[in-house]
């Protein structure tokens, strides 16, 4: 299946140079500029309020083909009957056209469908004093060449089996116009979104090859062509390009090096969120095996899967990543999952999410605490008979392995300090209440209530506060200064976003 989708310029059909009138023998006064003073008469002139457009070149010279704006052009072949129009249609010539169609044929027998957008501003250049403006951009308007183009595409030696769309991009009057990226961008998106160019589900699957002409008309057009055909039709897309002025650099380009450039800025902006699995599904054509696990290895971490995770990475084959990993999860280092749920935290915040950004924190220094219990007095242990976990000292003081008192176990066991140790105190006295609190309510949370449920008022003291906690614990296992450096998943966030730089330099993995 094959569909060529072309935008359509102002320079797409021209009519006859000098050089061309003489060698089809027609005398001086046969010319192109003569005989656009016959085809541009009175009546068509009151319809073009009365401005004189007149043939152009892009410079004098015989070889020089002449120009004349689009909706003009189209209006005269319009306006004018049948046998005017034969005679019309032998001066117009379709020099991009003609080398994108001739590419074409050399590289399909058929094509299924022709898609060709055109532009129509009448909508938001409405008024009469504007459009009597020969620069107005409504004169450079695209959508009144459709007969012409019809009958240029149904040509018996172009492609006359193959049925043609016309897409309209048409502001409504209170649209941006289509110089706007933005809004071009979207048109283009709901234009070709409306086109039934998907094999219906009950057909056998084919390949689909999509070639696309998109140099032509404006800047935000082609733009917008050119990135919505990519994402919506990914490598399925072929770039049909040409220039005007030497027909033998005329080319089909693959989707590839553009595909693989638009992956690599979305991918990196899903990289600075930790979307992990969003990477993987927009980079799944290029993954190499070894980048392949550093993404898998990530989404595990993403769902505080810790232990599965650091099991993940030791597939990698750097030795130096898998040795730190080695070494941070060996037993002695019982806490290293506390940190890890901590910058986790710290991860939804910068997502947004100040629910999971509370949750983890807390959840981070909680179950570090837990931790603590199994590392340093696992052997005293013991459970009650719903199989709650507790430990008692000495027959009188008795701790539940849960809820606030862990906190009352743990400043048992290492003396708080309400003042040398205020950031641990604090979470025993301040957070543990507002976890309470915000725990058993279904409103959501703002970034200064996550600050303040630690008794902190901004990023920073809130990321200290967690670490000096962690710290605290930890202590005097725990050599770390910051929550991200003390994650295992710094180091392989710096190499993801190297692999991702790397992108558009190397080759996607061939598949077998």
């Amino acid at each position: 299946m094959a569909i060529w989708i072309v935008t359509i310029g102002s320079s797409d059909v021209q009519l006859d140079s000098d050089k061309i009138s003489k060698e089809k023998g027609r005398s001086k006064n046969q010319y192109s500029e003569k005989m656009w003073t016959d085809w541009y008469d009175d009546d068509i002139l009151d319809e073009c309020h009365d401005i004189k457009f007149e043939l152009k070149q892009t410079y004098n010279h015989v070889n020089q083909l002449y120009r004349i704006e689009p909706r003009v052009l189209g209006t005269v072949y319009q306006y004018h009957s049948s046998q005017r129009q034969e005679q019309i249609w032998l001066y117009l010539t379709f020099p991009l056209l003609d080398t994108f169609v001739e590419r074409l044929k050399a590289e399909t027998d058929q094509l299924d469908q022709i898609i060709v957008l055109l532009t129509d501003q009448s909508q938001i250049f409405s008024d009469n004093y504007t459009q009597r403006k020969i620069t107005c951009p409504y004169w450079q308007d695209t959508h009144k060449l459709q007969p012409i183009l019809a009958r240029y595409f149904q040509a018996a030696d172009k492609f006359p089996n193959t049925p043609c769309e016309w897409i309209n991009l048409a502001p409504k009057s209170n649209d941006p116009g289509l110089d706007d990226w933005d809004y071009v961008l979207t048109l283009v998106r709901e234009k070709l979104g409306s086109l039934q160019l998907e094999k219906p589900e009950n057909q056998e699957a084919e390949s689909k090859t999509i070639y696309v002409s998109h140099q032509a008309s404006t800047p935000a057009i082609s733009s917008a062509v050119q990135l919505e055909t990519l994402l919506r039709f990914g490598e399925g897309v072929k770039f049909l390009v040409c220039s005007e002025w030497d027909e033998t650099l005329t080319q089909i380009l693959p989707c590839s090096t553009y595909l693989r450039g638009i992956r690599q800025q979305e991918a990196k902006t899903l990289l600075e969120r930790y979307d992990y699995s969003g990477v993987k599904a927009i980079l799944a054509p290029y993954l190499t095996s070894d980048v392949a696990i550093l993404l898998d290895a990530a989404i595990l971490w993403n769902s505080a899967k810790f232990d599965q995770f650091a099991q993940t990475v030791l597939q990698y084959p750097d030795s130096q990543l898998v040795q730190k990993v080695q070494e941070r999860t060996q037993k002695c280092n019982w806490w290293w999952t506390g940190f890890e749920a901590a910058y986790l935290g710290v991860v939804r915040l910068e997502q947004g999410n100040t629910v999971e950004a509370f949750f983890h924190s807390f959840r981070a220094v909680e179950g570090l605490i837990r931790l603590f219990a199994d590392a340093k007095y696992k052997d005293k242990i013991q459970f009650n008979k719903y199989g709650a976990p507790y430990i008692e000292f000495f027959n009188k003081n008795r701790f539940n392995l849960f809820g606030k008192q862990l906190y009352r176990f743990l400043d048992y066991c290492c003396t708080i300090d309400s003042e040398k140790d205020k950031d641990i105190w604090r979470f025993g006295e301040v957070t543990f209440d507002k976890r309470n609190q915000y725990f058993h309510q279904l409103f959501g949370l703002s970034e200064q209530d996550v600050f303040e449920a630690w008794d902190t008022d901004n990023r920073i003291a809130w990321e200290a506060r967690v670490l000096g906690c962690l710290n605290f614990i930890a202590e005097p296992d725990s050599p770390f200064t910051a929550l991200d450096t003390a994650s295992l998943i710094s180091p392989i966030q710096d190499k993801l976003e190297q692999a991702i730089a790397q992108l558009t330099q190397t080759e996607p993995p061939q598949k077998t």
